[in-house]
């Protein structure tokens, strides 16, 4: 596959090198960035553009632009004979503006820049305007992962929203619990046993039937100690109270040791 690539950020520098070390072929990088756009195109081998003029020998034009640019940068591909893709997780696939040749690659993982990560077990996920161009897009896929899911843009929006809960907002609170180890002088590693141990078991079943802790059994003489301790922290204690109150309304009916 002969693939320019759009955008210079932290999805074109880790998708892009994973491409090539497959076997495909980058044909060129655009860029508004040209510091990290002809960075990236020295990487890969490939000539880096100034200007939004795709080489003839492409067969695919890949849009790793921030969501709001992306239809603004396919509008202006419209005459593109090129399979044009994105690769977020929340925009619609219509935001393309094409009835064929039109789809969505998009990888379901942190992307830090690194030009080195290896796909293999990163889900992917595409969906195409047609089963030409969707057949295209699998086979692609297929060859830097071997996990790889069609969906429709509804159901990838789902996914995104579930990725922010696993990656975001976990990654979150446990700033806010190194804040509070940080506070009275133990290592934040002291929890990073606990944090394998959580993840392992949610993800060796259902999450709800592994929960544990103060709010699932009704503790409330816990619950009262910690907002205690965090009542110098207006924000912790509001975050504390709001994620209690979740788990005690799942589980209001479901007794049991935690």
């Amino acid at each position: 596959m002969r693939i320019f690539v759009i955008g210079s950020g932290r999805m074109a520098n880790a998708l892009a090198p994973a491409l090539l070390r497959s076997g495909h072929t980058i044909t060129g990088v655009y860029s508004r960035n040209s510091k990290s756009g002809t960075s990236l195109a020295r990487y890969l081998g490939c000539d880096f553009r100034i200007t939004l003029e795709i080489p003839k020998n492409t067969d695919m034009i890949l849009l790793t632009v921030n969501d709001d640019a992306t239809p603004i940068v396919a509008k202006s591909l419209r005459s593109s004979k090129s399979i044009i893709v994105h690769t977020s997780g929340t925009v619609d696939m219509s935001a393309l503006g094409r009835k064929n040749k039109g789809g969505v690659f998009y990888p379901l993982d942190t992307m830090n820049g690194k030009r080195n990560i290896n796909f293999q077990h990163i889900p992917i996920c595409v969906e195409a305007t047609e089963e030409k161009t969707l057949a295209t897009l699998l086979a692609m896929a297929n060859t830097i992962s071997s996990e790889v899911y069609v969906m429709d843009s509804r159901t990838r929006m789902a996914v995104h929203a579930a990725a922010v809960f696993t990656n975001n907002f976990t990654n979150h609170l446990l700033g806010m619990a190194a804040d509070i180890t940080n506070q009275v002088g133990v290592t934040f590693n002291i929890l990073k046993k606990l944090a394998h141990t959580t993840t392992k078991n949610a993800f060796a079943g259902n999450p709800v039937d592994v929960q544990t802790g103060p709010a699932k059994r009704g503790d409330q003489k816990t619950i009262k100690k910690h907002l205690d301790f965090l009542a110098k922290n207006p924000e912790a204690v509001k975050l504390y109270a709001t994620l209690t109150k979740s788990i005690a309304a799942v589980h209001k009916n479901k007794p049991g040791k935690g």
